[in-house]
C-alpha cells in the first residue's frame, strides 16, 4: 500500500487467525486454524508457532469456566526482525465443558492497547456475527496504515462506528500498562530484584498459571526500565 507521496505505507497488521482446540484420537488436545485472513496458499512458517503460542497449556481443556485472557508474545525471523502477536481466548458462549477459542494478530508494531482493542472487536463479530461479516470487518482493518502516534480512526459496519487510537509515544509507557497485576502477583522485594537483574541485562523467567497475568507482568517489567 502507497500514500500520495509514492512511499510505502506499513499496514495495521498483515494476518489474523483463529485459533481452536479439538481432541486427537489418543486423548490429547491439539490446536487447529479454523479461520485465517488472508488465506494464504505458500506455506506460512508461522502459523504453526503462533498455534502453539495460543495454546501452551493445552491439556487442561475443556473447561466449564474461564476468564478471558489477553495476552501478547514475540516471534523472531531468520533476519533477527521481530513480529508482534496478540491474542485474546475465551471459552465460546455455552454451558457445561467447552474448548476455548484464541484470536490472534500478527504484526511488525509493539502497541497492546491498541492491539488488544481490536481483538474485542473480531471476538465480538466473531460471536454474534456471520463469518462474512467478520471477514468484511478484517479486511476493512487490513486496508488501515498503522496510524501515527496520537491518531484516531474508524471502520464502519451495518451503521456501527469502531474507533481505535494508537497511544501517543510521548506518554508515559506505564500509562498504558497494568501495574495492578504485577503489583499483586509479586511482593515488593521480588520486583526489586527483577527491577536490579534487568538493569544489568540478566535473563528473568517469568511463570504464571495465567497468561494473562504472565504477559502484563512481562510488559510491566519492561516498562519499568524505560528509558534506561
Amino acid at each position: 500500500m502507497s500514500n500520495a507521496g509514492g512511499t510505502e505505507e506499513v499496514k495495521l497488521y498483515d494476518l489474523v487467525l483463529v485459533v481452536e482446540l479439538q481432541e486427537e484420537g489418543n486423548g490429547k488436545n491439539a490446536p487447529f486454524i479454523s479461520y485465517r485472513y488472508p488465506s494464504l496458499f505458500e506455506v506460512d512458517p508461522f502459523s504453526a508457532s503462533v498455534t502453539q503460542f495460543c495454546f501452551p497449556d493445552m491439556e487442561k481443556f475443556p473447561a466449564v469456566a474461564m476468564p478471558k485472557e489477553i495476552f501478547s508474545f514475540v516471534l523472531t525471523e531468520g533476519d533477527g526482525e521481530r513480529r508482534f502477536g496478540y491474542c485474546l481466548r475465551k471459552l465460546p458462549p455455552g454451558t457445561g465443558p467447552r474448548y476455548p477459542v484464541a484470536f490472534s494478530i500478527m504484526a511488525y508494531f509493539p502497541c497492546f492497547p491498541l492491539y488488544s482493542k481490536i481483538l474485542e472487536a473480531m471476538a465480538y463479530h466473531y460471536e454474534n456475527s456471520s463469518m462474512k461479516q467478520l471477514t468484511e470487518f478484517v479486511d476493512s482493518m487490513l486496508q488501515q496504515r498503522f496510524p501515527d502516534p496520537g491518531e484516531t480512526f474508524e471502520v464502519k459496519m451495518q451503521g456501527k462506528g469502531y474507533r481505535f487510537t494508537r497511544p501517543n509515544d510521548s506518554d508515559s509507557l506505564l500509562e498504558h500498562i497494568d501495574l495492578d497485576t504485577i503489583l499483586t502477583s509479586l511482593d515488593v522485594t521480588n520486583i526489586l530484584a527483577i527491577f536490579a537483574s534487568l538493569l544489568v541485562e540478566r535473563r528473568i523467567i517469568f511463570c504464571s498459571e495465567h497468561l494473562s497475568t504472565l504477559s502484563s507482568c512481562i510488559q510491566t517489567a519492561v516498562a519499568l526500565v524505560y528509558p534506561f
